[in-house]
């Protein structure tokens, strides 16, 4: 890294300020046909014992080291509810996981889209439902294609009527 030490001797307390290279600040994520607006600056704390993450890498840092999870409540959801699964492949093939991680976490935590993956990773559906991709985005742009779709919605529906 391009990061300089300053102030090492000159009464500082032995506090350093960096000094970081434009190179160094600056993510350039210029790919086909992105100009400067590619570019993207990536906002680190100057904390007292060093250069501190952003907190969204944080927090997706942080769900790779989860060791203990919710267990009961997704068993049960994915073993009395294993014909609407199976409904749902049949009818959303490519979404299907993200439609099925998305209402059993609303189900149960009632919390914001945003709050989807952080739910997903601390219980037992990342195991049950490997692969599902639950960022904000993803999730909205899933149930955009879907209810655009309203003949496969109107068929998966036609499953649970009865007494036709």
């Amino acid at each position: 890294m391009g990061a300089q030490a300053e102030g090492e001797g000159d009464g500082d307390k032995g506090a350093a300020r960096f000094l970081l290279s434009l190179q160094d600040y600056k993510c350039l994520g210029q790919g086909e046909g992105q100009g400067q607006e590619g570019h993207r600056e990536i906002s680190w704390k100057d904390k007292p014992d060093g250069l501190v993450k952003p907190k969204s890498e944080r927090v997706i840092d942080e769900l790779e080291e989860i060791t203990v999870k919710e267990y009961g409540a997704s068993a049960f959801i994915l073993s009395s509810c294993s014909d609407t699964f199976e409904f749902l492949r049949k009818h959303f093939p490519d979404d299907w996981k993200e439609i099925a991680v998305f209402s059993i976490t609303r189900l149960f935590h009632q919390s914001p889209l945003k709050n989807a993956m952080h739910h997903y990773m601390a219980s037992h559906l990342s195991d049950a439902i490997p692969g599902a991709n639950v960022s904000p985005r993803s999730i909205s742009s899933v149930l955009d294609s879907a209810g655009l779709r309203r003949q496969r919605v109107v068929d998966f529906m036609k499953n649970f009527v009865t007494g036709r």
